[in-house]
């Protein structure tokens, strides 16, 4: 993916990555139906649609909206491969927790979805094809839910 348009500030770092790539199951069930565990996967274009309505937003740490510091926007486009992330930042704990973070998680509300069996693999799978993304968080402690995801450093 193409960086966005940064025009490079003294000391600051580029971090940048793959927040969900389209198309790939979870890497855990979200929910049980029916005593069956239920994967995700995002469709090509629900991104897109959810970043009209918010196109950046901050990003947080481990997920803690709470408690956790809540850290410069970041710029947010949906590509052929999925949802991409990129920041720039002086502050060095956000660069630091970025060379450490073992992925990107999300939240979202009002998802519109179908469920579907996969005979496969014996599982129920819900495509979700619209969402409202309400934040985006670095994983540094915490597990992604989706493991196809990326995590870029730029030196400063």
């Amino acid at each position: 993916m193409k960086v966005l348009n940064y025009e490079r500030k003294p000391g600051a770092a580029l971090i940048s990555g793959y927040v969900n790539t389209t198309e790939k199951l979870s890497s855990r069930p979200t929910q049980q139906k029916n005593g069956k565990p239920v994967f995700e996967v995002i469709e090509p274009g629900a991104w897109r649609d959810a970043l009209r309505r918010r196109g950046s937003m901050p990003v947080l740490l481990d997920i803690d909206h709470e408690h956790g510091a809540a850290y410069p926007c970041a710029q947010l486009v949906e590509d052929g491969i999925g949802l991409f992330l990129a920041l720039q930042t002086s502050n060095r704990d956000l660069i630091r927790a970025a060379k450490r973070a073992r992925g990107w998680s999300f939240e979202m509300a009002d998802a519109k979805s179908y469920v579907k069996e996969d005979s496969r693999l014996g599982v129920l799978i819900r495509h979700i094809f619209g969402l409202d993304l309400l934040r985006v968080s670095l994983c540094v402690n915490l597990t992604p839910v989706y493991a196809a995801t990326s995590v870029e450093v730029s030196a400063a």
